[in-house]
C-alpha cells in the first residue's frame, strides 16, 4: 500500500517539490537564511507559488499577508496590558 501511495500523482509531485527545495538550498541565496531562521524574508519561490495558486484572487490578499510575525500575539497582549494601566 505504501508503494502505491508513494508513486501516486501526489507522491511524484511531492518528490519533485522536495528535490526542488533541496536544490534551492544549494543554489538560491535566499533559502538557507530563511530555513535557518536567520531571516524572516520569504523567498521569492514561495511568493510565486502563492501567486500561482491564488491566481486572480491574489489582488485580494492583504499586502503583508505573506509576512509572519512570530511575536504578534505577545505584542498584542502587551498593548492590552498598557491600555489596562491607563
Amino acid at each position: 500500500m505504501n508503494v502505491v501511495r508513494a508513486v501516486s500523482t501526489e507522491g511524484f509531485g511531492r518528490a519533485k517539490y522536495h528535490r526542488e527545495i533541496r536544490d534551492r538550498l544549494d543554489t538560491d541565496r535566499q533559502f538557507p537564511p530563511y530555513f535557518e531562521q536567520e531571516s524572516s524574508v520569504l523567498p521569492q519561490f514561495y511568493k510565486d507559488i502563492v501567486r500561482q495558486d491564488l491566481g486572480t484572487l491574489m489582488e485580494w490578499l492583504p499586502e503583508d499577508a505573506l509576512y509572519h510575525d512570530p511575536n504578534a500575539y505577545l505584542k498584542s497582549e502587551r498593548v492590552k496590558d498598557v491600555v489596562a494601566l491607563v
